[in-house]
């Protein structure tokens, strides 16, 4: 029995293996099949649910992809749709509720088809092993019940992730509007009160720009001071080399050229360049941060295989300042804006862990 259960419902659960309660087949359609304004949906190997102007089966199914981020993308369709030649289409469910299914597969199949390789990674799936996925059963309406408790949950998360992507879309076209176009000395969006043109000066010429010493992984600890990488935290250690707020900009690695807002006292270390401009009264820090995300700093990286990012091209960076007033309203303007987005990620984590919680109590 399930830890956790909706009043009403107290039977014991049935082991069933998912090849026995539905059937399993692939589709036959290609990418190249699809259609940009479809009269259906086509499931193919992503999350991403392109168009078809043809259906191969109407009814209800869950859809999974047979090779790529196996037990991590699941669909559920209910009506006319058409699926890839290398995705499932479980369908025909006997005495089991798809929905119901579909979150015990999103639950438990990962595992499964972990353990049903030889590979360190799976990279395709195989017929046997979807068959062979067991499910735990119990009445049809207390499956009904969680099918659709857990449908709505997700359609919850999906609501509020869609918010979370229209504040980052959001930040993206402010980006481009609060900062002049190259050429330009004013931006297209200002606020009240703003009309002096900006001035080009050279990064270098405002900061200092410089690479901190690098600490070893064997140094790192789990608890101190936190230790920031090429992009993100990455441990701990006994001292910081910054006490202030720092803007960085990752000089090492796949990121290279990414702007970052680190929070001190911290270690900084070389894998980031530390644009610092403490000694600098005509810029403040959460303009420069905003204005490092609006430029696109990939045309000044260097290094093919192992990208780097380095101090002298950097100097040479052309930078437009407004007035300080004006910077101190853009800075905190996106500094709210990243507030208001923390919030909004926040508030999706933590409907996915309460999500997480409810599958582990009441499933078994």
């Amino acid at each position: 029995k399930a830890a956790l259960r909706f009043a009403g419902f107290g039977d014991e659960w049935n082991e069933v293996k998912l090849g026995e309660v539905t059937d399993i087949k692939t589709g036959g359609r290609d990418v190249q099949d699809s259609v940009e304004d479809g009269l259906y949906p086509f499931y193919i190997r992503s999350e991403e649910v392109k168009r078809i102007n043809s259906y191969s089966f109407d009814g209800e199914a869950i859809l999974i992809p047979g090779e790529g981020r196996l037990g991590e993308i699941f669909h559920y369709a209910n009506g006319k749709f058409d699926v890839h030649q290398r995705v499932y289409k479980i369908s025909n469910f006997t005495d089991v509720n798809a929905k119901f299914v579909l979150q015990q597969m999103k639950k438990d199949f990962k595992q499964h088809a972990m353990r049903n390789t030889v590979k360190a990674t799976v990279d395709s799936l195989r017929l046997p092993t979807i068959q062979s996925f067991t499910v735990f059963v119990s009445s049809l309406p207390e499956q009904t019940a969680i099918g659709s408790f857990f449908q709505d949950i997700d359609q919850l998360i999906s609501l509020q992730q869609r918010k979370l992507e229209v504040l980052k879309e959001q930040k993206k076209t402010y980006l481009k509007l609060f900062f002049p176009a190259k050429g330009q000395t004013r931006p297209a969006l200002r606020f009240a009160g703003f009309e002096d043109e900006w001035t080009s000066v050279l990064l270098g010429d405002i900061s200092e720009l410089y690479q901190p010493k690098t600490i070893s992984s064997e140094e790192l600890l789990t608890e101190g001071f936190p230790v920031f990488g090429a992009n993100g935290y990455i441990g701990y250690y006994k001292d910081y080399n910054h006490k202030e707020d720092q803007v960085t900009i990752s000089a090492r690695g796949e990121g290279t050229g990414t702007p970052s807002f680190v929070e001190g006292p911290v270690w900084i270390t070389g894998n980031s360049m530390v644009v610092n401009v403490e000694k600098q009264a005509n810029i403040i820090k959460p303009f420069l941060y905003a204005f490092c995300l609006s430029f696109n700093f990939k045309p000044f990286v260097t290094g093919g295989a192992q990208p780097q990012l380095t101090r002298e091209v950097l100097k040479k960076v052309n930078i437009m300042l407004p007035s300080l007033p004006e910077q101190e309203a853009i800075g905190s303007f996106f500094q709210d804006l990243d507030k208001t987005i923390a919030k909004q990620e926040e508030k999706v984590n933590q409907l996915k862990e309460s999500k997480q919680t409810l599958l582990r109590k009441m499933f078994i």
